[in-house]
């Protein structure tokens, strides 16, 4: 495991090797998680497609850069350099490799990983854990302000094929907003104890079309859903289908920004935040705001004549949803009817009425939010 500071994006440069060790990355991991808290601005993950393969760029609030993984061999100088180089990053603060496999050591980086065994914090060493390279996998614990990230490589879940380090470090990780879905979803990975500590709002699976693993797997994508946990997946691969209304697959790179509070998350040309920023009438019996109650941003917007409207329920209720005009009339009612908990979306035309400025409403139970769009012929 290597970091090089300041490294210049060129498919001919060299970075550095330096000896790394678990205590050493706890050191740089604390620096720069707390140049994170210093600023009350906003963080932004990006999760880089790929395919099978990962990589994570992680850009911090004060403009520090850390490259976690960098794809598959070839990914450097085709994917990940122009990536770069498309958000004006020319230097790299930190480029970190979670294990010495192809997939996670190429990309335009030569680095020479002296990886530490597998060992938890507060746990020690897992038993097993030189089963694979895989068990020798860095997990990252990521906090600014109230939000937490995990990453972790190709961490393992299971003691049949690979060392079961996510037992050991679930309740070192507790609860997270968002996370990186070990080892590409493998039936080895995503544990249910894992998954019942961590508790992720949203995960996201780097995951290829062509991979030969059948990743990702069904019961992965079934326990994350049952979790209520919101999928986003890189690309479609080769294995199990997302169940309804609990993911999307982006077919492209997935990108998380916070404040610290709410977060977004946006693929493509489509943006969700969690949790909804915009609670007009939110009323709980117990006072607590509801986690993932979202009415989305439709999408075009301005628009002409079409626009998706996409919500989310945290559990079945009525739905009505209705349009209304600048001065408060009903123009047309899109929804009014059950509901199952999860991802919705419905298209609304626009043909019928005259350019202009557009409100979306949505009740649905104890939740209910208020969105403008614009109309343009």
């Amino acid at each position: 495991m290597y970091w090089q500071n300041k490294t210049e994006l060129s498919q001919h440069n060299c970075i550095k090797t330096i000896k790394s060790a678990l205590r050493i990355w706890s050191v740089i991991g604390f620096l720069f998680l707390y140049s994170l808290a210093l600023f009350a601005q906003q963080l932004e993950i990006h999760h880089i497609n790929v395919g099978q393969a990962d990589a994570t760029l992680i850009i911090s609030p004060t403009g520090k850069t850390m490259l976690i993984d960098a794809g598959n061999t070839g990914n450097g100088t085709n994917i990940i350099c122009p990536y770069l180089r498309s958000l004006d990053i020319t230097k790299l603060n930190y480029v970190v490799c979670s294990h010495y496999h192809a997939d996670h050591l190429g990309g335009g980086v030569t680095m020479k990983c002296v990886a530490t065994d597998g060992e938890v914090i507060n746990y020690g060493i897992v038993s097993n854990a030189n089963k694979s390279e895989n068990d020798l996998s860095i997990g990252w614990r990521l906090s600014y302000n109230s939000f937490q990230y995990f990453t972790g490589g190709d961490l393992g879940g299971e003691t049949s094929d690979y060392a079961d380090s996510e037992t050991p470090l679930a309740s070192q990780v507790g609860d997270v907003d968002a996370m990186k879905i070990n080892h590409h979803a493998s039936r080895y990975s995503t544990n249910q104890t894992f998954v019942d500590s961590l508790r992720p709002e949203i995960a996201v699976i780097h995951v290829g079309n062509r991979n030969t693993y059948y990743h990702p797997t069904q019961e992965v994508l079934d326990r994350l859903a049952a979790a209520n946990c919101f999928i986003y997946q890189t690309e479609l691969g080769t294995g199990g289908t997302i169940p309804s209304g609990k993911g999307v697959v982006a077919n492209g790179n997935v990108i998380i920004k916070t404040s610290g509070k709410s977060f977004t998350v946006t693929y493509g040309s489509t943006t969700h935040t969690y949790p909804e920023d915009d609670y007009l009438s939110v009323k709980t019996e117990d006072g607590l705001e509801p986690k993932v109650f979202s009415l989305y941003q439709n999408y075009p917007n301005p628009f002409n004549p079409t626009t998706t409207i996409s919500y989310h329920l945290p559990k079945s209720a009525f739905v009505k949803l209705a349009v209304y005009d600048i001065g408060g009339r009903l123009i047309e009612t899109l929804v009014s009817e059950p509901k199952s908990a999860g991802y919705h979306s419905v298209i609304w035309n626009g043909s019928a009425v005259p350019s202009g400025i557009y409100f979306y409403r949505i009740d649905a139970g104890k939740y209910g939010s208020t969105k403008k769009c614009i109309l343009i012929k």
